[in-house]
């Protein structure tokens, strides 16, 4: 099937989704705080798992939200939703820890060469011991410092490139159950003819999050239903809901 054909260009104004979120959970916005505590309380529960906690709590969450996803759909489409519908995101986990890795690895990659750096310094300055001044030791730390806060940051950058490729993806399985692969074609196709769009809405997402997250952390829960529906919605207005698309396995 032609991509092209599969959804809408330039179809999202990013503080009309946010605003047309708000509207839409409102009557049940209790809920979806609700299913964002949910959503938090299992995160939490899973990064204390010793040794794999931190990509477990990320695989968790990640599913979790696609079944946010698919209780939003569900509320467009007028059907009934009840709170325990978050779980069946887990029904799509392959396609969906596909992506979260994808936006992970390159931080990853980025964090182990910063530690390794890290690490040297910490090597260098013991070797030379008393054989170096402070000052020599200040400036192989600062020499060392610079490039790893550049890693940090690049690793960062790369892995916001790839969310806003794949800001589509997740979406679309919870909506089609799309295979991995066709979802990042049709989400790296639709971000370039909505890119500005796109943009604008993560912007705007990380500032309510932010917003939120100074309230004590508690606010961030009370402003991720908006959020997440905002991204939802974006998708309905790029793709619309369950048409035009390929199944998995096609």
């Amino acid at each position: 099937m032609d991509q092209e054909a599969a959804f809408k260009s330039g179809a999202i104004s990013p503080v009309a989704t946010v605003r047309e979120a708000w509207e839409l959970i409102k009557p049940r916005y209790p809920l979806f705080v609700g299913l964002i505590f949910i959503q938090f309380v299992i995160w939490l529960l899973a990064s204390f798992v010793p040794f794999i906690g931190s990509v477990l709590s990320n695989i968790a969450a990640s599913c979790l939200t696609c079944g946010y996803f698919m209780v939003v759909f569900a509320l467009i489409r007028s059907e009934k939703i009840q709170i325990g519908m978050i779980f069946e995101g887990f029904s799509r986990f392959v396609p969906v820890v596909v992506f979260m890795l994808l936006q992970m690895i390159p931080l990853m990659i980025a964090v182990s060469i910063a530690i390794a750096m890290g690490l040297v310094s910490e090597e260098l300055a013991a070797n030379a011991g008393s054989e170096m001044t402070p000052e020599q030791l200040q400036e192989i730390v600062s020499k060392i410092g610079a490039p790893m806060i550049l890693m940090y940051v690049l690793g960062w950058l790369v892995s916001m490139v790839v969310k806003a490729l794949l800001y589509f993806a997740v979406p679309l399985v919870a909506d089609r159950n799309v295979a991995a692969r066709p979802a990042i074609a049709y989400s790296f196709a639709a971000f370039r003819k909505n890119i500005g769009g796109v943009v604008g809405l993560m912007v705007l997402q990380a500032l309510l999050g932010i917003a939120g997250a100074l309230f004590f952390g508690i606010g961030l829960i009370l402003v991720a239903p908006v959020i997440y529906s905002a991204e939802a919605l974006a998708y309905v207005r790029v793709f619309g809901l369950s048409s035009g698309i390929a199944e998995a396995g096609e």
